[in-house]
């Protein structure tokens, strides 16, 4: 509960260890088990577009999420780790990018033509935005 007249500063208390070796466990078998049921769709074979979907969920959701969470320990170590985890995220999505590119190109696709491609470069964008911005010294 934030406290009245403190402007949201309430902050939450560090996970234990149990919840976060968790979240760890969760959140990696989430976003491999999920990218690469996305992959499989909608013919059941693994193909140039199933990487796609999997570099997405793991940079997007396992070292994204890794990364936050770990930040919440606090601690040198931490912060480091979490930038280490931050630049996995983006590196596993720009492979997704690659991917999804030259499948379309392979497939003599339009770029950026539906709502879902314009969303996914906006969060792209703006993670690296975030990143370049926001960077600092732990």
């Amino acid at each position: 509960m934030v406290a009245q007249g403190s402007w949201g500063k309430y902050s939450p208390p560090k996970p234990s260890p149990a919840q976060y070796y968790t979240l760890v466990t969760v959140l990696i078998t989430y976003s491999l088990i999920m990218g690469r049921q996305a992959g499989l769709q909608p013919t059941g074979e693994w193909r140039l577009f199933s990487w796609h979907p999997l570099l997405m969920t793991c940079g997007m959701v396992g070292f994204a999420g890794l990364g936050a969470v770990t930040k919440k320990l606090g601690g040198y170590a931490n912060t480091k780790t979490h930038g280490i985890l931050g630049w996995l995220s983006l590196f596993c999505s720009f492979g997704g990018i690659y991917c999804i590119y030259r499948n379309k190109e392979n497939n003599g696709y339009l770029h950026l033509s539906s709502p879902h491609a314009m969303v996914g470069t906006g969060v792209v964008i703006s993670c690296v935005g975030l990143g370049k911005c926001l960077r600092t010294r732990p």
